[in-house]
């Protein structure tokens, strides 16, 4: 059963979010043009990056601890 719940834990709480919400950010930000941007379209383009980025990013380090976790306590159960 740990087993079970670290692998649905980690495909659909860790890469489920990279593929879906992360990578689609990053490569959204990585076409845009930095440098034409004037400083107002750069904040508004911070301000919606980072606030996404960082949530989903925080919500699959908790996610990815926890398949850790619940794996260590498979560890010593074997």
């Amino acid at each position: 059963m740990l087993l079970a719940a670290s692998c649905l834990v980690y495909l659909f709480g860790v890469q489920l979010p990279t593929f879906i919400i992360n990578i689609p950010l990053n490569n959204h930000l990585q076409s845009c043009d930095l440098d034409a941007m004037s400083d107002a379209e750069l904040m508004e383009m911070t301000a919606m990056f980072d606030s996404r980025w960082l949530k989903w990013n925080a919500i699959r380090t908790v996610l990815a601890a926890l398949t850790t976790t619940l794996l260590l306590i498979l560890l010593t159960r074997l």
